[in-house]
Formats: C-alpha cells, sequence, structure tokens
C-alpha cells in the first residue's frame, strides 16, 4: 500500500517539481536587457488604446492617469480610456478632470474585469489601435514603460508582451511582494528562457491589432487573464516578458482582504486547470512531435500549486519513508525557487519576510475551502476591498 501510495506521490510531485526547478535556473540566469531611449529605431511604431478598468476605484484612479501620462510623453501615439465600471462612487468625475477619455458602463447582470475589457473593445475598434494596453485602475508605471514595450514588440516580433509586474510597497505587501517575484518575474523569465509563453498576469499586458483578430478578448472567469493566455496558447500566440517596463500594483491593505484575493486567484487557477487539462495534454503531445514546446510549459504552469501548498505537501512527504528523498529534493527546489525571487528584487534583503511563513502556511491551510469554492465555474466576481488610506 505505500508502495502505491510513493508511486501515486511522485508522479504528481516531480513533473512540476522539475519544472520549477528548470525555470528558476533559466530565470535566474536570463540576461538583463538594455534599456530603450527616445531615439532607438528599434521600437515598434504604430497606435497604443490603452484600457484601464476601473470599479469604484476614486482613491486610485488619478494617481494611475498621471503616471500614464508622464510615461506618454516619451512616446507617441497613445490614447488613454477609463472604463467606469458600475462605479456608485466618483471614479468617472475624476477621470474626466484629466486628458483621458471615460466609458461609462452599467450592466449588474454582467460583472467583473473580463466583461467591462470585452466591452470597451467592442467599442474602441473602430479606432482600429495597432496595440491595446491592460493596465488596473492602482497602478504606476516607470517613466520608459511605453517605450520599452515598443522596444520588446519590435525586437521580439511578439504580437503579446507582458510587463514586469509588482506589487506596490504597504505593510502588509512584504510577503506578496517575494511571492510575486517569483511568479510574475522569475517564472516570466524562465518559462520563456524554456522555449514557453511568459503569461498573463492580468496587468500591464499588451495585445496586438493582429492577434486580437486571431484570438478575441472574451474571458469572463474569476481570472480572467489565465482564461484568455490559456485560448492564446490554443492558437499558437506565445507572450513574450518584458523585464524594463515595470507596473506596480496595490496590494490589499489588510489581512482579511488579501486573503480573498489569493483565495480568488489561486481557486481560480484551479478552475481553470480542471478545464483545460485535457485539450492542453493533448495539444501538449502533438506539439513535442513539431518541436514545440509551449502547450506542455502551460499544462505544466498550471500544475503546480501555489507555492505555500507545494511546501506543505513536500513536508508531508517528510514523514513517510518512501516519500523522504522527492520530499527532500523538492524542498531544495523551493529553496532554490524561493532564493531567485529574491535575487529578481532587492536580494538576499527580500527574504527576511519568510520568519512570517509559519503563519502564512497555518492561513493556507485554513484558506482551503475558499479556494475550492473560488475554483467552481459558477464563481461570482468580487471586488477585493480596500481600506481608506
Amino acid at each position: 500500500m505505500w508502495q502505491l501510495f510513493a508511486l501515486i506521490y511522485s508522479v504528481l510531485v516531480l513533473p512540476p517539481i522539475i519544472y520549477l526547478l528548470c525555470i528558476s535556473l533559466l530565470g535566474m540566469r536570463s540576461p538583463p536587457k538594455t534599456r530603450p531611449t527616445s531615439t532607438d529605431k528599434q521600437l515598434a511604431h504604430g497606435r497604443i488604446g490603452v484600457l484601464i478598468p476601473a470599479h469604484n476605484e476614486k482613491l486610485t484612479i488619478e494617481r494611475t492617469i498621471s503616471s500614464l501620462l508622464q510615461a506618454a510623453e516619451k512616446s507617441q501615439d497613445i490614447d488613454i480610456y477609463v472604463i467606469a465600471d458600475n462605479c456608485s462612487d466618483n471614479t468617472a468625475e475624476l477621470a474626466r478632470k484629466t486628458s483621458v477619455n471615460v466609458l461609462e458602463r452599467h450592466n449588474l447582470h454582467l460583472r467583473g474585469k473580463g466583461a467591462a475589457l470585452q466591452w470597451a473593445m467592442q467599442i474602441i475598434v473602430e479606432k482600429e489601435y495597432d496595440y491595446t494596453l491592460i493596465v488596473d485602475a492602482d497602478s504606476i508605471v516607470n517613466d520608459a514603460f511605453f517605450l520599452a514595450l515598443r522596444h520588446c514588440l519590435h525586437e521580439s516580433n511578439s504580437e503579446v508582451v507582458q510587463s514586469r509586474y509588482e506589487a506596490l510597497a504597504n505593510e502588509h505587501s512584504s510577503i506578496k511582494r517575494l511571492a510575486m517575484l517569483g511568479f510574475n518575474v522569475l517564472r516570466a523569465k524562465g518559462r520563456v528562457a524554456l522555449g514557453g509563453s511568459a503569461g498573463i498576469m492580468g496587468n500591464g499586458f499588451i495585445i496586438s491589432k493582429a492577434a486580437l483578430a486571431k484570438v478575441p478578448f472574451r474571458a469572463n472567469s474569476i481570472v480572467e487573464d489565465l482564461e484568455y493566455h490559456m485560448r492564446l496558447v490554443e492558437s499558437d500566440v506565445k507572450v513574450v516578458f518584458c523585464d524594463e517596463a515595470r507596473i506596480y500594483g496595490e496590494m490589499p491593505n489588510d489581512d482579511a482582504a488579501s486573503d480573498i484575493q489569493s483565495s480568488r486567484w489561486e481557486g481560480g487557477r484551479l478552475g481553470v486547470l480542471k478545464a483545460a487539462f485535457l485539450p492542453l495534454l493533448k495539444k501538449s503531445f502533438t506539439g513535442l512531435f513539431k518541436g514545440e514546446f509551449h502547450a506542455l510549459d502551460a499544462l505544466l504552469d498550471l500544475m503546480l500549486l501555489p507555492i505555500g501548498y507545494m511546501v506543505l505537501i513536500l513536508f508531508a512527504g517528510l514523514l513517510l519513508p518512501a516519500t523522504q528523498l522527492i520530499a527532500l529534493f523538492g524542498i531544495i527546489v523551493i529553496g532554490i525557487y524561493v532564493l531567485g525571487a529574491a535575487m529578481c528584487g532587492n536580494g538576499l534583503s527580500e527574504l527576511s519576510v519568510l520568519k512570517k511563513l509559519p503563519i502564512f502556511l497555518i492561513k493556507k491551510i485554513t484558506r482551503i475551502p475558499a479556494l475550492l469554492s473560488a475554483s467552481s465555474t459558477k464563481t461570482q466576481w468580487k471586488k477585493t476591498p480596500r481600506k481608506k488610506k
């Protein structure tokens, strides 16, 4: 019986752990990119339409618009649209005081970011933008943001580019920051280096007109970014990672809100895995015969549980002699991954947050029911609550 358990444990744990080791090592050795300037001839030219979905974002919308306008001064042909989506506050009024366009949407039956983006894209399609950029309403960008995106689009000849998405610092975001450095930066670099697709993080990604024509944006789950990325993978459209285009998003400023957000993301990923597993498995086999890896990469990425749950599973494996070696190997890989994530940020100083690891793991256990609930296809979108600072 224990031998059978060890076999099942190995089959479930080893593939994602080996995959994590590969992308961690490749992500750590990924060379830095040169920063483009406004005189750089290696830039993708064309008009960019920026969409900012905003549901009751009066606390952050002005800061986001200001940041984008400042970055846009170094580029050209950029139009910004705020989607005031089912707002009950003065988000639209605040946005209109600036030089951006405002689209107001009122539809309580189709709620959420994905529905708002799909609606807005249908409106601006007549503008025939060469690229469409998605930016969350609680974000700021670096001054070279648009130049870096244009440079990456030209250099990679790609149809979709994901910028580097990190957390804005606050007293509650330290462990979230390290997690995002791992998930959004290290893994994205490693996946591209391995021949896969960087993935879409939901904030700071730009899509060409050709890609939107090939794969129209239709995503209404609670993880609309992951859902759309799966459709891109199915259509053989790879996402490239742009390290020099930086976007920083606000994280929940209290533990309860952070728990809600994490459960939604993690449960949503589980729901996508259940829906996409068999199609991705089939495409992975056919792709490997053609020398293509992006479908298998997407499948392995989905199979890789959130790191906190992986740690719990690996520690559980240490309790049984039959699984101890595999569990020990996995823990070493997790250590390499966490170190790589720290090196993508401010180095070893990022690791100081690991003192919170025991509490973090306990919370992971208590969130399992919420995670399973969020994995349901019937889960409704809910705005992550914020407190006024």
